[in-house]
């Protein structure tokens, strides 16, 4: 039988009946077996959402909680009514309220009514802290919405996160504010359901008293008995739901939402957390117990105190064993890891492939690279595999580039051990040394007064620099130095080494992936690369814009204009310079300085420069003192040009001129762009202001 029709239909409903239901309590008298049933099922829902609030891990998990702390406090007060209007009436309240009321008074009115009361304050203090938490949270959750939002468009920005997830984190942003500013206003319901609950009391007792003296002429003493019974049995009942209630919305508020290093809420219950925090190592069970069965030898009594504390020091005992268990399983673990990692000597394979990145680092660089390591600013770190996480998303979205991953490795063999080695498919091209527990402060522009420190250079630029104890990083930074911790100097050096070498990790393969990706929205671009199939040719395109650090983000336009090119020519520069063409406003934008100008500096003579092609590649054929003295020239207009905060670019007139001047800047590991006078795009003012 499908009950889902069914159940989706109640569902709907559901909320109808509530509304009607309560209406009707307001206004027509109950039966008592109604009143108990609804009393039942007030209690089961409580206890339901006091225990669902106690296991949550996140406050997204219960959005509904305002919701229903509003209508759980109005149908409470639709049975308060009924049930008033039953114990004045002298009617049948129910056996609920009746029991209640011989189990907590038991023949003592006195002693039920303090009992009572108690109930009532402690009712009244959880309800008056929870709406204060209830303010609390939703003014600093409004507080902290325009830096949490900056915050998302900073990463979004940066490319650490794509277009989907920053809405996605927004939304969820919005929700939280939303549901903490419902909570506040819930949490008024609460306090005014305490006030609600002591009027009742009040109308009951007086009023129940005049009743049963006036219209029942029942004696004082058995008017008090019998309406004091029903009037404490009635507001047990009630006070025992609200007050599941009012703790479930306080330990909502009292939440606080942990982060895990992907940024989500940690998958654990208040319960858990609280252990976790509260008993974080066997010691403390150890020392509480002790405390215990010595206060017990000490003349109070030993059985009652010695048994707790026996068992606090067996938790204790069992929590040590478990930990050891965990560690060893751990080590043993990361012992078969590394077992199945090692060549044996009974197989012996040959690896056909090198790993594309590799950082290798000293055995003392070791506890940089872990995730719950310390940072030396002393806020929490963020561990290098986030930074080259974060490294290869920028490039994918600055360049249109999947960088693969950098693979992370010890090595004992470095000295000093404090050395890392950057290595790009197997060859090592950059390396540095860091001293550990120190900061490295880079003089700027800005310095009003030398630091205390011990003199080096840059591992990165070769720039004077000072590496600093831990304690004077405020000092430099007030002084005008930028000061860099040991991982960020390690991630700044591996983003200019993978920015220098990006053209190595276009593979063949990679170029057909691309094309394959391409396909799927162009289908006719796939079609003519397959009757090109020469995928070789646009790797060379490719590598030869990367090389100059233009993007390929703009696939489509850059295969469309390899197919157009190649119907006329195989020469690669000539297809280059057709493709940069092509998409000449992305390649300038780049170039452009903060006045919307872009600032040329041409070369003098091009005609008299000798170019030669060597199977379709340009190469400037020019002597080696010629080529000196036009980077000495060029190095001083570009500092000229630095004084008055402009970037200048190289312009050529010749288009074959282009290509082989940058191979020369290449080869003297110079990185000022060249672009010719084709790529100038017509809506960007320009300016000449050198010619070397």
């Amino acid at each position: 039988m499908n009950l889902k029709p069914f159940y989706e239909e109640f569902k709907t409903t559901l909320l109808i009946f509530g509304v009607i239901a309560w209406v009707i309590f307001l206004i027509i008298p109950m039966p008592g077996i109604i009143i108990d049933l609804c009393i039942s099922a007030s209690l089961a829902f409580s206890m339901i959402v006091l225990l669902t609030s106690s296991t949550i891990d996140s406050w997204d998990k219960l959005r509904t909680f305002p919701m229903i702390l509003l209508m759980s406090t109005i149908f409470r007060i639709a049975f308060n009514i009924a049930t008033t209007r039953k114990i004045i009436s002298g009617g049948n309240t129910g056996t609920v309220i009746e029991s209640a009321g011989h189990l907590i008074v038991q023949d003592e009115i006195i002693i039920g009514l303090v009992m009572f009361i108690i109930l009532l304050i402690v009712q009244f203090i959880v309800a008056n802290g929870a709406s204060r938490f209830g303010e609390v949270s939703a003014r600093f959750m409004l507080d902290a919405l325009p830096g949490k939002q900056m915050s998302i468009d900073n990463e979004l920005n940066q490319g650490a996160i794509d277009d989907q997830t920053a809405k996605k984190q927004k939304r969820r942003l919005q929700m939280q504010v939303d549901f903490y500013g419902s909570l506040d206003g819930a949490g008024k319901y609460i306090k005014g359901d305490v006030f609600a609950s002591i009027a009742m009391i009040v109308v009951n007792l007086i009023v129940g008293l005049i009743v049963g003296m006036v219209e029942l002429d029942l004696p004082f003493a058995e008017a008090a008995n019998r309406f004091t019974l029903l009037t404490v049995g009635d507001g047990v009942v009630n006070l025992i739901s609200a007050l599941m209630i009012t703790v479930s919305g306080a330990i909502v508020m009292a939440k606080v939402e942990e982060d895990n290093e992907d940024g989500e809420a940690k998958s654990n219950s208040v319960i858990q957390r609280i252990l976790q925090e509260l008993i974080p190592n066997s010691r403390n069970l150890y020392i509480a117990g002790s405390v215990l069965i010595v206060l017990g030898i000490t003349g109070l009594p030993f059985f009652q105190l010695a048994v707790p504390g026996a068992l606090l020091i067996f938790a204790g005992y069992m929590m040590q064993r478990n930990k050891k268990a965990e560690e060893e399983n751990k080590a043993n673990e990361e012992l078969r890891k590394r077992k199945t990692e090692q060549t044996t000597s009974k197989e012996v394979k040959v690896k056909r492939s090198v790993e594309p990145v590799v950082l290798e680092v000293g055995y003392k660089l070791a506890p940089y690279f872990m995730a719950d390591s310390t940072d030396v600013f002393g806020n929490k770190k963020e561990s290098i595999h986030d930074k080259t996480d974060l490294m290869r998303q920028i490039f994918a979205n600055k360049l249109g580039i999947k960088i693969p991953p950098i693979k992370i490795r010890d090595n004992v063999s470095l000295h000093p051990s404090t050395k890392y080695v950057i290595k790009v498919k197997e060859s090592a091209v950059a390396s540095g040394v860091i001293k550990k527990d120190k900061i490295l402060a880079i003089p700027t522009p800005l310095v009003i007064s030398e630091i205390e420190g011990e003199k080096t250079k840059d591992p990165i630029f070769g720039q004077e620099a000072y590496w600093i104890n831990e304690n004077q990083l405020d000092d430099a930074a007030d002084k005008g130095y930028d000061v860099w911790s040991p991982i960020t100097i390690i991630a700044t050096h591996l983003h200019q080494i993978m920015e220098k070498n990006l053209y190595q990790f276009i593979s063949l393969q990679q170029v057909a992936d691309m094309v394959q990706e391409v396909g799927e929205e162009h289908p006719i671009l796939k079609d003519k690369m397959d009757k090109i199939d020469d995928l070789y040719l646009l790797q060379k395109v490719i590598v030869s814009l990367l090389k100059e650090k233009v993007s390929i983000k703009d696939l489509p336009t850059i295969i469309e204009s390899f197919i157009e090119a190649y119907n006329q020519t195989k020469d690669i520069d000539t297809i280059v310079l057709f493709v940069r063409q092509r998409i000449s406003r992305q390649i300038c934008e780049n170039y452009i300085n903060n006045d919307g100008k872009l600032y040329l500096i041409s070369v003098k003579d091009e005609e008299e420069l000798v170019v030669n092609s060597h199977n379709g590649v340009n190469v400037l054929s020019m002597n080696y003192d010629w080529q000196v003295k036009f980077l000495e020239r060029l190095k001083k207009e570009k500092d000229n040009a630095r004084t008055l905060k402009i970037e200048p670019v190289i312009v050529t007139q010749r288009p074959e001129l282009r290509p082989a001047i940058s191979r020369m800047m290449e080869n003297f590991d110079t990185d000022t762009p060249v672009i010719s006078i084709y790529e100038l795009p017509s809506n960007v003012k320009n300016k000449v202001i050198a010619s070397i």
